[in-house]
């Protein structure tokens, strides 16, 4: 388990302007609103902290991989968990999910 604090955070914004915007993006939006004329005022803001699990599922609605804020070594983390859940139910006679177990748990101790 990773010692940082991971947050979920939703920010309201409403944005007054003459046309729509629909089809900017959010740093044009907000690059009319800082300077140009747009007008904007936050509305609600929402932060809770999360844990690991719920933050990597949270990235993989965003269509964005969970090693995005998590590091590569969260991949090799889920996969250790599902070897180890295996070798369990093999009752540890399997060499080759037993070398695999070993391989990931030096590879996530690398990257730490």
């Amino acid at each position: 388990m990773s010692d940082e604090t991971y947050y979920r955070t939703v920010i309201v914004l409403e944005v007054l302007s003459k046309g729509s915007i629909m089809e900017m993006e959010l740093h044009d939006i907000v690059k009319e609103c800082n300077d140009g004329s747009f007008h904007a005022a936050t509305l609600t803001i929402d932060e809770h902290e999360v844990t690991e699990e719920q933050m990597a599922a949270l990235l993989e609605m965003q269509r964005s991989s969970p090693s995005f804020l998590l590091g590569e070594g969260w991949a090799a983390k889920q996969e250790l968990k599902l070897v180890e859940f295996a070798f369990e139910t093999t009752g540890g006679r399997s060499v080759e999910l037993a070398e695999r177990i070993d391989a990931l748990r030096e590879q996530i101790a690398e990257e730490r």
